[in-house]
């Protein structure tokens, strides 16, 4: 894999990661454990509420208080 930016660039050569492999292995572990993953839901939907937040900010011009 390579980055450039500008006149920048920088190649990564190590082992080949299987994000998604991971992701998996990690979530069943967890359960498997009895512990639940973390961020957990409530942390994806506070992002989700505060991304869109952030959209009607930029739409309106004005402030969006976040509940």
């Amino acid at each position: 894999m390579s980055v450039e930016s500008g006149d920048v660039r920088m190649v990564y050569t190590g082992p080949r990661v299987d994000e998604v492999r991971e992701e998996f292995d990690y979530v069943d572990y967890r359960v498997l454990t009895g512990t639940g993953p973390e961020p957990d839901g409530e942390d994806g939907l506070a992002d989700l509420r505060a991304i869109e937040a952030a959209y009607e900010s930029a739409e309106t011009g004005r402030q969006v208080s976040l509940e």
